[in-house]
């Protein structure tokens, strides 16, 4: 079980848990709603393209948390967005409550975002580290890719945290 972001306007981040039951010759999955970053494996699957389907339950799994994680670094470039917005605001007067809160909802879904990857990540260490019957081994190494996604989005969110903790310092 793992969570989801997707960005719903300016201000808000809408989250999603998704569930996977990962069997010899089957996976799974349960979504809260229909979000579009597994339209494209949806696609590839209806239509027999690519080799979805030729690698097994196992390879499948690994294209929905690539899929999800690949959503986290869209969710993290609405962020910064608004944070550049932020950042190019004259905070040196007295800055407005509403600045003020902005940058706190920021760093509140930063921290939500980084609780979240954490599980993916440790999955990733269990693999790593055990042996999994239902991982053929030809597919670990696509894992491990997910391993470092999850390592340089928790460093996005750390650089942006910073620079949020240095504008509230400003203050």
């Amino acid at each position: 079980t793992i969570k989801s972001f997707v960005p719903t306007d300016e201000a808000s981040i809408e989250q999603e848990q998704l569930s996977f039951i990962l069997g010899k010759n089957y996976l799974v999955s349960f979504q809260e709603r229909n979000a579009a970053y597994f339209d494209h494996i949806r696609d590839r699957l209806r239509n027999n393209t690519g080799i979805v389907r030729e690698r097994g339950a196992d390879f499948l799994l690994y294209l929905l948390l690539e899929s999800i994680l690949d959503n986290y670094f869209i969710t993290l470039s609405h962020i910064e967005k608004n944070i550049n917005e932020i950042s190019n605001l004259d905070l040196s007067s007295d800055p407005s409550p509403e600045i003020i809160s902005t940058i706190e909802k920021r760093k509140k879904q930063l921290h939500h975002i980084k609780k979240a990857i954490l599980p993916i990540k440790e999955f990733i260490g269990k693999i790593e580290r055990e042996n999994f019957n239902f991982i053929h081994e030809k597919h670990i190494k696509y894992y491990f890719e997910l391993k470092d996604l999850c390592l340089t989005l928790l460093d996005e969110c750390d650089q942006m945290e910073l620079i949020l903790e240095s504008k509230t310092n400003l203050f």
